[in-house]
């Protein structure tokens, strides 16, 4: 009974998701479903699980946590409508574009660099909106463009400052930069699995500068991602891993180009400004919360501060031409159900590990392997639409698992944390947007948009590949933890 008891929640979170009810109604349906089944096992005798057994300054600590990652969420939401209705990620695609000197360095410039860098700053996936339209320019065709741009997905981890690795710490009580560099460790996995799918894609072993420059790529992001995790934090690991691919490969391509780069439309500096305050004015606030700890420089180095600066700024520049309150209006309005849903799913996660229901389910999982766990995470990513979702459901779980079989929570965690984080590519919301992001770019300025039934069966099969991808990486990741 208590373990029918402790599934019955997930059992309705997936249920209403398969249903296509969504999100929002699935992690309010599981967070009641939660509470319901621990009030039933109140009032059942010989049923072990009740409330209390998360102390409570672990409760108030996830009660902060909430609200720093809905702050994050909101803000992160704002910065990209933003910088969309400034034009800023238009420019930068075109100065960028000006640069390639052929397209498979192009497209390890985009997947390893243009996409996570945006991912990083914004998330929710508005990094395809930078990238697909690159990736169709440069001559790759939609279905390719659209699948090499979800790819691009690979430092999901560190995606809107991380705060779904956050709620992984927070959960089974890692710190957030030992988790940080954990996950950096275990997502030389992914970072190898999609530099082959991308040399495969673009046949890169026919052009030996751009196999190197997508290799180059590949070692930049994951090297550059575990360094900054290192030496600086999590949260601005992946602005910086990416941005270390994007400066050594623009470098590589003005020393070897024997001509002068074609000009480009806008200024580069304004489109560049959020982006710089946030990445700076973060950076600066974290060296100081270490230098001198007290309650006023951890607070100005929380990441919500600095991306409602850098949405200060992005607002600021946006005054002269438009509206400042019609387009943070249509950010909040878009943020209300996502909020709502991270919330549902968090508080999800928080009823489950305080009346420990995860550990009854970890210990039931247990006996398959503590391989499962990345397949786990890589389903609630699938099902909720984000890495944050599915550590709010499964984190303490795999805890648990790790647990009982004997195994490090470290490497645990950080490999499931990956491997859900990587599985945000195969949601079929995300899918959709990538098709059409690709159909709605022409190649040359000249091709035709597919029809409506063609451009169904290259959905279906981007998504059948994403989730290939996405649950064979989960396959291997648990492998190797397995044999950990």
């Amino acid at each position: 009974m208590t373990t029918l008891l402790s599934i019955v929640p997930i059992a309705v979170a997936v249920a209403v998701l398969i249903a296509g009810r969504g999100t929002l109604v699935a992690a309010l349906g599981g967070a009641g479903a939660a509470l319901l089944c621990a009030l039933v096992a109140a009032a059942a005798p010989g049923i072990s699980l009740h409330f209390g057994q998360l102390a409570a300054a672990e409760s108030l600590d996830l009660a902060v946590l909430a609200v720093e990652v809905l702050a994050i969420l909101l803000f992160g939401m704002v910065l990209a409508q933003l910088l969309e209705a400034i034009g800023a990620l238009q420019t930068i695609s075109a100065r960028i574009r000006s640069l390639l000197p052929d397209p498979v360095v192009g497209a390890g410039l985009i997947v390893f660099g243009v996409v996570p860098f945006v991912e990083s700053v914004t998330g929710y996936g508005i990094g395809l909106t930078a990238g697909i339209p690159l990736l169709r320019r440069l001559g790759f065709s939609i279905r390719t463009s659209a699948f090499l741009g979800l790819l691009g997905l690979i430092a999901v981890p560190w995606g809107a400052l991380g705060p779904g690795t956050a709620v992984a710490a927070q959960l089974t009580g890692l710190g957030l930069q030992e988790l940080g560099v954990g996950s950096a460790w275990a997502n030389a996995l992914p970072v190898i699995i999609v530099c082959a799918l991308t040399t495969a894609f673009t046949r890169a072993w026919q052009s030996l500068p751009g196999l190197l420059g997508l290799v180059a790529a590949a070692v930049c992001l994951w090297g550059g991602i575990l360094t900054a995790n290192m030496l600086i934090g999590t949260p601005l690991a992946g602005v910086l891993g990416s941005l270390l691919v994007i400066a050594v490969l623009l470098a590589g391509c003005l020393i070897s180009r024997r001509s002068r780069p074609e000009p480009s439309p806008g200024r580069l500096a304004p489109a560049l400004l959020p982006y710089a305050v946030l990445t700076v004015g973060l950076l600066l606030a974290s060296g100081a919360a270490a230098l001198w700890p007290s309650p006023v420089t951890a607070l100005l180095s929380a990441p919500p501060v600095w991306l409602a600066i850098a949405c200060a700024v992005a607002g600021r520049m946006l005054a002269a031409r438009a509206p400042v309150a019609e387009v943070v209006g249509a950010a909040v309005r878009a943020w209300i159900p996502v909020g709502v849903a991270t919330a549902g799913f968090m508080l999800l996660g928080w009823l489950m590990t305080d009346t420990g229901m995860t550990e009854v389910i970890g210990a039931g999982l247990a006996r398959i392997g503590i391989g499962f766990a990345p397949a786990l995470t890589a389903l609630g990513s699938v099902l909720t639409g984000s890495n944050t979702g599915a550590n709010a459901m499964f984190a303490s779980t795999v805890g648990a698992m790790a647990a009982t079989t004997g195994t490090g929570l470290l490497p645990a965690v950080a490999m499931s944390n990956v491997a859900g984080s990587f599985a945000a590519l195969a949601t079929p919301p995300r899918v959709a947007l990538a098709l059409s992001l690709a159909a709605s770019t022409a190649d040359d300025g000249s091709s035709a948009p597919p029809a409506g039934v063609q451009l169904a069966q290259m959905e279906r099969s981007v998504l059948i590949w994403s989730l290939l991808t996405a649950f064979g990486t989960a396959a291997l990741v648990g492998v190797v933890l397995q044999l950990l």
